[in-house]
């Protein structure tokens, strides 16, 4: 059950966005979410940061240049491939999707393998964290992305949900620094920066604390200072690099 490709398919034509998602799933995991208009593709995009959005220039409402337009001038998306698709087999078209920052324009009917191809590259970074380590250690934690588990030492593996696992990655990657809660929506849950509801960091957070901590409202792992939420040894007590460490001694835990 590893992490899987947030990919947006804007396709009118059933037959095609159907067929379109079967090719994107023959080249890594996939979850996909499907738009039939301009304004359900836009609205999609910046409900969550996906990993490729495929797009037809004919799209209803809103057409895909302008969602594509509409994407690239939302901050933390420069980077979101995505691919116009155009039943013109001019060069204006072409160049219009490139223009409003398309990262790929292919004519229909499409050539399917050439679809699959160019989708593999444009998912090659989301490939690369599909098979890379599986196993994050640290912290007296283990992290299995193939069953999205935690163990905790010796205990037995508890169930994650996707978005506990993306939190606990992204606390364990930060080596014991802080991470605060913008990050953690934005690395983590993959929110469109300063858009997310802090809410729903607090809430995983809690949840987390359930299956790592002995004693939740008595933290020895997973804390909380002005910077935001990090990891430690559980049988350490105090980092004085974290001023406004919480812990029962100090002052009550901060209750989310």
């Amino acid at each position: 059950m590893t992490e899987a490709a947030r990919v947006i398919v804007g396709v009118m034509d059933s037959v095609l966005r159907r067929r379109l998602i079967a090719l994107a799933s023959s080249v890594t995991a996939v979850e996909t979410a499907e738009a039939l208009t301009g304004y359900d593709a836009l609205a999609l995009a910046l409900e969550s940061i996906p990993d490729l959005m495929v797009l037809s220039a004919q799209l209803s409402g809103m057409d895909g240049f302008a969602v594509c337009h509409n994407v690239r001038a939302t901050e933390g998306y420069a980077d979101v491939p995505i691919m116009l698709l155009g039943r013109s087999e001019t060069s204006h078209h072409k160049y219009q999707a490139f223009y409003v920052g398309a990262t790929d324009y292919m004519s229909v009917p499409l050539d399917y393998e050439e679809f699959s191809l160019r989708v593999r590259v444009h998912l090659r970074a989301q490939i690369r964290r599909f098979s890379g380590p599986t196993i994050l250690d640290g912290f007296g934690l283990r992290l299995d992305a193939n069953t999205l588990t935690l163990t905790v030492s010796d205990a037995a593996p508890v169930s994650l949900t996707r978005s506990e696992f993306a939190i606990l990655r992204v606390l364990l990657e930060s080596a014991g620094n802080p991470v605060s809660t913008d990050a953690l929506l934005n690395k983590g849950l993959r929110k469109p920066a300063k858009t997310g509801n802090p809410q729903i960091v607090h809430t995983h957070i809690k949840n987390l604390r359930k299956k790592l901590e002995p004693g939740p409202n008595s933290p020895r792992r997973l804390f909380r200072s002005s910077a935001g939420y990090f990891l430690q040894e559980a049988s350490r007590t105090f980092n004085p690099e974290h001023k406004d460490f919480d812990t029962p001694r100090n002052r009550p835990f901060l209750q989310e």
